[in-house]
């Protein structure tokens, strides 16, 4: 070895080590430095995830302000008393919520409605708008024969003449001559407002088409409710109802034309004769 190596030691007399204190010292600083920038870097992590808490907490309360104002409408609008409603029965519930509004005990889907339920006979309840009663079905016999005759004048015209016209309370039949072949007939009926046919037929055999036909328009038709009305007690039975009419010839019996009126009773049945001019006739 070189006894004059200062780095030597064993060698006593040579110059002194260097000391380890500031190496020491610089990894004390060195490890000061990195747990500040630890410590820095956890409080800005602390304080980032504080800004974004209260960024949700501002959120939530801008969105419960909001819906504040929606529930304070609602709120209003339940407390508000139901001044404008119709409130027939004065009970507090308006009459559309009501099902007895008139306070009768009866609900108002069970009964019709008059007027008596606050509506003044406004369709309501179980009324449809528009609803209306039907017309009643016409009464050839009882109230005018004249839609069924009147129909089949315009069809035959007004100089056809008819060999028999028979009326029910709601259809009928006619038997015309046909113009076109007179020794044949124009068979018509009528049924719900409607002429029905004509049919070409043969007239009944033997019948005398020139001395048992009558023109349509030569009868008393107007007449013919009076003595439907008095068929019954002329007939002997004043529990009877009057089921038809025939109009034709009397021929052989008579040279009259007549109306035929027939009437049935739960005792028995019979018919009445009156003249085509309206005035009741003995048989």
């Amino acid at each position: 070895m070189n006894p004059m190596d200062p780095g030597d030691p064993f060698d006593p007399t040579g110059p002194p080590r260097p000391s380890a204190a500031p190496k020491i010292l610089f990894l004390l600083v060195a490890v000061i430095v990195l747990a500040a920038v630890a410590a820095g870097a956890l409080v800005l992590v602390a304080s980032s995830d504080d800004s974004g808490d209260e960024e949700d907490a501002a959120e939530v309360s801008t969105e419960d302000q909001s819906d504040e104002p929606t529930e304070t409408a609602e709120r209003a609008e339940d407390d508000q008393d139901p001044v404008d409603k119709p409130d027939a029965d004065a009970d507090g519930v308006p009459d559309a919520d009501d099902p007895d509004d008139d306070d009768d005990g009866v609900p108002d889907a069970e009964e019709p409605d008059e007027g008596e339920d606050g509506d003044e006979g406004e369709p309501g309840d179980d009324e449809e708008p528009g609803d209306e009663d039907p017309s009643p079905a016409p009464d050839l016999l009882r109230n005018d024969p004249r839609p069924a005759v009147d129909a089949w004048i315009d069809a035959a015209g007004d100089g056809a003449k008819a060999v028999e016209v028979v009326l029910y309370t709601d259809y009928g039949f006619a038997d015309v001559r046909d113009p076109d072949r007179p020794n044949r007939i124009l068979e018509f009926g009528w049924r719900d407002g409607a002429v029905q046919g004509p049919e070409s037929a043969e007239p009944f055999p033997g019948t005398d088409l020139d001395a048992e036909s009558f023109r349509m328009t030569r009868v008393d038709w107007d007449a013919l409710p009076g003595l439907v009305a008095a068929a019954p007690e002329r007939a002997d039975l004043p529990r009877g109802e009057v089921t038809h009419v025939i109009v034709t010839s009397d021929l052989p019996f008579s040279n009259r034309f007549i109306f035929r009126i027939y009437v049935t009773a739960p005792n028995g049945s019979d018919y009445v004769v009156a003249t085509i001019d309206g005035n009741p006739a003995p048989r």
